[in-house]
């Protein structure tokens, strides 16, 4: 399974210069969204989400919009659809992002896939259109992007 901790651990023992940064921890959980094997999802899962946990904690780099985005592709393509932790985990997640103002349309594209239900009620909330043929339609995101509130994306850098 891959994880930071071998370059963690050479870093911190003065191994190796080079330390792990948030494009280190976001490729780690970028590497586990895309784990196919049934078997072993949840393994995946819980090793991004752990270092997602790392990456909060460090001191230094935290977690920005790429990482969430990446994230939710994570809980969209490890969890199943009918798992109610999905729909808790992807609720609890979008408001850390919102907080930390990392909102951005690679966040809510991978919203709309790990929780319809959340993105529907964005798109209602913000005054996008909704139905079978506009859930999927990008100016949704946009729609959304310019009626919440500022502090959502006032630290996304492009």
């Amino acid at each position: 399974v891959i994880s930071p901790t071998r370059l963690e651990n050479d870093f911190l023992f003065d191994r190796s210069t080079l330390r792990p940064d948030v494009t280190t921890y976001s490729s780690v959980i970028n590497c586990c969204a895309y784990f196919r094997h049934n078997a072993g999802k949840a393994e995946a899962l819980e090793v991004a989400l752990r270092t997602f946990r790392k990456l909060c904690d460090m001191d230094g780099d935290k977690p920005n919009n790429i990482t969430f985005g990446t994230l939710f592709k994570a809980i969209s393509n490890l969890m199943p659809q009918e798992d109610e932790q999905r729909e808790t985990l992807t609720r609890s997640l979008f408001d850390k992002c919102c907080e930390e103002g990392l909102v951005d349309p690679f966040v809510l594209s991978q919203i709309r896939a790990a929780s319809p239900q959340l993105f529907e009620e964005l798109i209602e909330e913000t005054g996008g259109k909704l139905g079978p043929k506009s859930f999927m339609d990008p100016s949704n995101i946009e729609q959304i992007l310019d009626n919440i509130p500022t502090e959502w994306s006032a630290y996304v850098l492009d």
